[in-house]
């Protein structure tokens, strides 16, 4: 058996796509919202194909294979870098309240 199966994908129909809208804090024509619904569904299809792809004794590339004799470029190590000033941040906030940005609510009703 595929470890990697999973269960059928849903169907994603035009109310899906309504409350994606609202999770994204979207707003679709409704005329569109079939077509959104017909592309998501072949995205989530084609995910699923991948899926169905047995991968038994096959180990994970994080890289394409490279020609024989070519190494992967070393990495630079992950270590904080300079940061912008305080004061640079500032000037660009739109709006600052004691010290902090304020970003409007974007969640919720």
């Amino acid at each position: 058996m595929n470890p990697n199966a999973r269960a059928a994908t849903p169907v994603l129909d035009t109310d899906a796509v309504r409350h994606l809208e609202q999770l994204a804090v979207l707003a679709v024509e409704p005329a569109e919202r079939a077509v959104i619904a017909d592309r998501l569904q072949a995205m989530l299809e084609a995910v699923d194909a991948l899926f169905a792809v047995d991968v038994e004794g096959y180990a994970p590339m994080w890289h394409p294979p490279l020609p024989e004799g070519v190494a992967l470029p070393a990495l630079r190590p992950d270590e904080p870098g300079p940061t912008l000033p305080v004061a640079a941040v500032e000037a660009l906030a739109h709006d600052l309240r004691d010290g902090f940005l304020a970003v409007p609510k974007v969640l919720g009703p």
